[in-house]
């Protein structure tokens, strides 16, 4: 059980910190409290284009990744049906860089048509791209109607059609981010080599002006009880036929789902889940791994089904004896492939004690090369 401290500032801005001092990084996560059920039937697709949007560069912050990257970091976001995250990874030293970002493009984001129209084609691309010009692209587009008939489940997250995207208005993005985006319906979360008096001073000091913006308020449609299976039969030009079998369960909180998630083993990707392919009923599918089930669970004894999980933002070492063996190992890579990797931060002569890529006024100002000190050389070496 990961142990953590929680306060909520005057904007509502929830704040969460783990202290962890048995690494040299600290972890930056961002959720909003919206997803692809909170859009508009005709309008799909904005939450999946909030999280492109949001890299576009605010206000006081030209482009969101050079900076980061210059502080040591990386960074990834994901949509899902209930809520999108961003999140960063950087030596810890440089925290105050990714809560500035943070801070700034939840205070400022730049929207305008030059920002939207590169946007937008970005993500109708991928649409045809992952949905259109892949084989069995579309089906959680099929799965989806067939599960949910009045919930805004009822689409996937990538959206029903690119033409919702395609013809979205400055105004109609706006009003999105207005409504969504605010510190009342987010969650900041710190973790890292950081103290939590610190972590929590510096939510404060980044987040706290941020005006708290209206409480977004939802109707969504309750969805009828499934009163008998659901089948549809698509004919596509694919490689081999394909079958999909998807489950409605209880919610996570409901005890009755303890039955469908707790006896069986789960399996994680080493990433984030494509944005089209998050799914809010959990959906069995055959797997290699066998069932962990206990005497008396519903999931009977070697059967080999798998509630599928997805871990944003984490990252799993492998052990290099269950990778597949390679004959060369990649020319950039450091460190042995599969074996854990550890980073090491040493300070360059000039850098003194000032940190990385944040105002030297403490405040949401823009960045000047100039101005910023130099940024911490960080090496990979394996253990």
């Amino acid at each position: 059980m990961v142990e953590f401290s929680r306060r909520t500032l005057s904007n509502g801005l929830r704040v969460l910190v783990h202290e962890d001092h048995s690494t040299p990084l600290v972890a930056v996560n961002v959720s909003y409290y919206v997803g692809s059920r909170d859009e508009n039937p005709d309008k799909t697709g904005f939450a999946h284009l909030f999280e492109h949007l949001m890299f576009a560069g605010s206000k006081n912050v030209p482009d969101f990744d050079d900076p980061l990257q210059r502080a040591g970091g990386e960074n990834n976001a994901f949509t899902t049906n209930d809520y999108t995250t961003f999140y960063e990874i950087l030596p810890a030293e440089n925290l105050e860089t990714a809560l500035y970002l943070e801070s700034d493009r939840m205070a400022a984001l730049s929207i305008n048509k030059k920002s939207l129209d590169v946007q937008r084609k970005v993500v109708v691309e991928e649409f045809k791209e992952t949905c259109l010009n892949e084989p069995y692209g579309d089906n959680w587009h099929h799965l989806s109607e067939l599960m949910y008939h009045k919930h805004p489940y009822r689409w996937p997250v990538i959206g029903l059609a690119p033409e919702h995207v395609e013809n979205a208005t400055i105004d109609d993005v706006r009003h999105f981010y207005r409504s969504w985006y605010t510190p009342s319906n987010a969650v900041l979360s710190i973790a890292g080599k950081v103290s939590e008096a610190e972590a929590f001073a510096l939510a404060e000091k980044w987040f706290g002006s941020i005006p708290a913006g209206n409480t977004p308020v939802r109707n969504l449609p309750p969805e009828p009880a499934q009163k008998k299976p659901a089948r549809k039969v698509v004919k596509a030009d694919v490689p081999v036929p394909a079958i999909y079998l998807a489950f409605r369960t209880p919610a996570r909180t409901d005890r009755r789902g303890v039955a469908a998630q707790g006896h069986c083993k789960a399996e994680s990707t080493p990433d984030r889940p494509p944005s089209g392919k998050a799914t809010p009923a959990a959906a069995c599918v055959r797997r290699s791994s066998s069932c962990q089930a206990s005497p008396g669970s519903p999931a009977r004894l070697g059967e080999r089904r798998v509630l599928p999980i997805w871990l944003g933002g984490s990252f799993a070492f492998a052990d290099a004896s269950s990778e597949p063996k390679s004959d060369s190992a990649p020319a950039s890579s450091s460190a042995p492939v599969g074996r854990p990797v550890r980073v090491r931060c040493t300070r360059s002569r000039s850098a003194g004690r000032r940190r990385a890529w944040i105002p030297s006024s403490g405040r949401r100002t823009p960045l000047r090369r100039s101005g910023a000190s130099p940024l911490r050389r960080c090496r990979a070496v394996s253990r």
